[in-house]
Formats: C-alpha cells, sequence, structure tokens
C-alpha cells in the first residue's frame, strides 16, 4: 500500500520541476517512467538522510539504492541540493491550500473543515521515528545550505498567503469576529502549527490534537 509520504511526493513534489506534459491525465509510458524514477531517486534520499543525516547521504549510496548512474541522478536534478528541495516538498508543501475550505459554504461548514485542516496537520506528524529524523535534519540544513534556506522562506510566504486566504473567507463567512484582523490570525496560526511541528521532533508527548482545537475554539470565539 502507498504511504500517505510517498503519495505527497508523487502528487506534489515531482510536478514543481516538470514539464507541462508531463502533468496530462494520460501521460506516454516513457513520461510515467520518468516521474517513477524522480519518485526513487526523492524516496531513497528520504530513507538515506533519515540513516545517516544529510551530509552522510552521498549521491554514491544514492545510485547504489535507487541502482542508476550519477549520470542519470543529474539528468533528473541538477545536484544534491535539489533533491534535498524535494524531500523538503514531500513533508511541507501545500498543507492549507485555501482550495480546500471550497466547500465551505456557511460558519458551520467551514469551522468543521478549519478544525480538520489541523488535525491533519497534526496526523502527519504522527510518531515515526524516522520522520522525526529526517524533518530534524531539514531544520538543521536550513541554517546550512543557501538554496534550502531561500526556497524555505519561499514556501513559508506562501504557507502564510494560504493562510490569509483562509482566514478571509472564515471572516466573510461569519465564522470568526469581523472585527478581527485576517493578517495577524494567518500569523498566529502559522506560529502555532510551526510549534506543533518542533514539539513532534523533539518528541515532547503533548496533546497535539486537543490544544489545537483549544487553540480554534479561542479564534471562533466572538
Amino acid at each position: 500500500m502507498e504511504s500517505k509520504w510517498e503519495a505527497d511526493i508523487e502528487g506534489l513534489c515531482d510536478e514543481r520541476a516538470l514539464p507541462d506534459t508531463f502533468r496530462r491525465r494520460t501521460m506516454p509510458e516513457e513520461q510515467r517512467d520518468t516521474r517513477s524514477t524522480r519518485t526513487a531517486i526523492v524516496n531513497a534520499m528520504y530513507d538515506l538522510i533519515a540513516e545517516y543525516g544529510y551530509d552522510g547521504a552521498s549521491l554514491s549510496k544514492l545510485c547504489e539504492v535507487v541502482g542508476i548512474t550519477k549520470a542519470s541522478i543529474y539528468y533528473y536534478f541538477k545536484s544534491k541540493e535539489e533533491i534535498l528541495l524535494a524531500v523538503y516538498d514531500s513533508l511541507y508543501f501545500s498543507r492549507t491550500e485555501a482550495s480546500d475550505f471550497s466547500e465551505a459554504n456557511d460558519s458551520q461548514a467551514y469551522q468543521k473543515r478549519f478544525i480538520e485542516m489541523g488535525d491533519h496537520y497534526i496526523s502527519e506528524l504522527q510518531d515515526n521515528p524516522e520522520r522525526r529524523k529526517v524533518l530534524a535534519e531539514l531544520e538543521l540544513q536550513t541554517t546550512r545550505v543557501p538554496l534550502l534556506t531561500k526556497y524555505a522562506e519561499e514556501r513559508s510566504t506562501q504557507m502564510l498567503a494560504a493562510l490569509d486566504e483562509i482566514v478571509k473567507l472564515g471572516v466573510k463567512l461569519h465564522a470568526f469576529d469581523e472585527k478581527l484582523d485576517a493578517r495577524l490570525a494567518a500569523e498566529s496560526i502559522y506560529v502555532f502549527m510551526n510549534g506543533m511541528s518542533q514539539t513532534y521532533v523533539w518528541h515532547d508527548g503533548l496533546d497535539q490534537h486537543t490544544l489545537w482545537r483549544l487553540y480554534a475554539s479561542f479564534l471562533f470565539s466572538k
């Protein structure tokens, strides 16, 4: 059975760098093979980072695991750093897209979807030692790899923009107080979610689902 993480890689990460023709509903066999190989490379890098850390996840090890040459890796990715960005995407990209709220057409439906958004985010941070190692390593590498630092900043900006849209919709549907500062609320949600990610990395054992629902109840209060 395909894991949630593998589904994220297949559905999100690959398409970031693929030509438009790769995104068609029906793809030629050679294009499906290309996506499969890209996914295998990113999956293998994830496993190697979990076991050896990013510095120890050499391209030689990656070639051995995937069963391809370095030249083949450079066909799909320009550098080891670019593969790291793909791993980052698989864990952090598009968690709070405003489009997820398209079916919320009243206050009650919106609040239900808002709670589900946080619950889903927390569920992704399940008690998985391997995932915790990769997340901790990514946090470390954002201070060491300039390309990842810039990329993480861009993703943070996108996440804040998505949260801003979500909050504005909530105000429009009267799920929040009409006087709520949408941008400030979006920033507080962003900080709260990043805080939950950190507690997961350090395995603090907090009841994150309860904390999320308590936090949401404060936002919904008028």
